[in-house]
């Protein structure tokens, strides 16, 4: 999949060079009315013949580990990140298209949670479905109030006690319920809105100490996470104590 950047390294005719030796290779598994072809951009579409997924599957991996022993005896040293999708191409389906991108679909899945391929399935069609509608829904959560902190507690084994806790950030999505930071997350970073939530989650547990202060009731230490990306931000204390100072905490 990062055979973009091997082109912009070392050239189209070291790319058309690695485009041959998987040509090469795929030559040696295809079978009679079997058929592959590529787009010019380094991905390879595959028409094969198999009667199980599982046998799909293996064939998958054998063909990517067949490149990549071929890649390190012919002096090919490029770290490449060799990914594939696998969709069934049913009786109903007269055209390639849409199996074809049900393919690609279920390769990025596989990209997006580091896995070497994915087969598409139904089941991997729903996931996806909701990953999209929560990418869609997550920006708007803000505005809805929807990100709160769950405290998980810091325990004294000799004693019992609770001597602090973790402020951890959950999604209360009203249509899959509590949701989990992997669930939004990378959408967030990807939009460089993350640093955004953590300082809500920041100002709430501010809000939630004075609220303690103002009951009289015991306090224990709090921390907050903050994604790497929060540290970019060169003013990123004064924008903490001015919240801290707001709530009097």
């Amino acid at each position: 999949e990062n055979m973009s950047r091997y082109r912009e390294l070392f050239g189209m005719r070291e790319c058309r060079k690695c485009a041959r030796e998987i040509a090469g290779i795929l030559d040696s598994f295809i079978k009679e009315k079997e058929m592959y072809a590529s787009d010019g951009t380094g991905e390879f579409y595959l028409l094969l013949r198999y009667p199980s997924e599982n046998e799909a599957l293996e064939k998958a991996e054998e063909i990517v580990e067949k490149i990549r022993y071929t890649f390190s005896h012919h002096g090919i040293k490029y770290p490449f990140i060799f990914r594939w999708g696998i969709c069934h191409l049913g009786i109903e389906d007269y055209s390639l298209e849409q199996p074809a991108h049900k393919a690609l679909l279920a390769r990025l899945y596989a990209g997006k949670y580091k896995k070497e391929g994915a087969l598409y399935d139904d089941a991997l069609g729903r996931e996806m479905e909701k990953e999209h509608k929560i990418e869609e829904e997550v920006l708007s959560a803000f505005q809805n109030n929807r990100f709160v902190p769950y405290y998980q507690p810091s325990i004294d084994l000799d004693t019992g006690r609770i001597t602090g806790a973790e402020a951890l950030t959950r999604w209360e999505n009203r249509q899959y319920g509590l949701l989990f930071p992997n669930s939004f997350i990378p959408v967030l970073e990807k939009n460089r809105m993350i640093s955004k939530l953590d300082l809500l989650i920041f100002e709430q547990v501010c809000g939630m100490l004075k609220e303690r202060i103002a009951q009289s009731l015991p306090l224990i230490t709090i921390s907050c996470n903050f994604s790497r990306y929060s540290f970019e931000d060169q003013i990123l204390p004064e924008k903490l104590l001015k919240i801290c100072s707001e709530y009097q905490v």
